[in-house]
């Protein structure tokens, strides 16, 4: 006997990548990059039904990827072109406006991002590589962290003895 199936509508649930990107326009005009595959229809259907927006008009356009000569010595192989994806530029026109929220301000404004975050430690830059070179910067946030006074967790002190600060 068959299982009947369970009455009411079918959900689908896309396996597409939208990403909405900055730009120029006006702001009833939104700019998205999309797969290649997803038509005017699909586009449409996918804001309004989600985001419950009123769309006025759709412009696509396609772009190719670029393709990079990629040149290898004669030691190392692998000598082709390397391309990056292909996508779809989607403009919409809305009914309502949409702005971008601005982005947040690090600190004061005056470039000293340490007052604003209380208790972090800022990262040294890296100097050294090779083996053992992650102990050594461990070690510097340990004694950067030393002269705050700001007391790091078990799982942000190093491993190794030998790397220990003395207080």
């Amino acid at each position: 006997m068959p299982i009947p199936l369970f009455p009411g509508s079918k959900l689908y649930f896309p396996n597409i990548v939208v990403r909405m990107v900055r730009s120029n326009l006006p702001p009833h005009q939104a700019v998205f990059r999309c797969p290649q595959q997803l038509n005017k229809l699909d586009m449409k259907s996918y804001l309004s039904q989600l985001y419950n927006i009123t769309i006025t008009d759709i412009r696509t356009m396609n772009y190719t990827g670029s393709t990079v000569k990629k040149n290898a010595g004669p030691k190392r192989p692998g000598r082709g072109k390397m391309t990056s994806p292909s996508y779809k530029k989607v403009i919409i026109t809305m009914d309502d406006d949409f702005v971008f929220p601005m982005p947040p301000i690090i600190g004061d404004g005056t470039g000293d991002e340490t007052s604003a975050t209380t208790g972090a430690v800022r990262m040294p830059p890296r100097v050294s590589f090779g083996k053992g070179s992650a102990n050594k910067v461990r070690a510097k946030i340990n004694k950067q962290a030393l002269e705050r006074g700001v007391e790091l967790d078990a799982s942000q002190t190093p491993k190794d003895s030998s790397t220990d600060v003395q207080k």
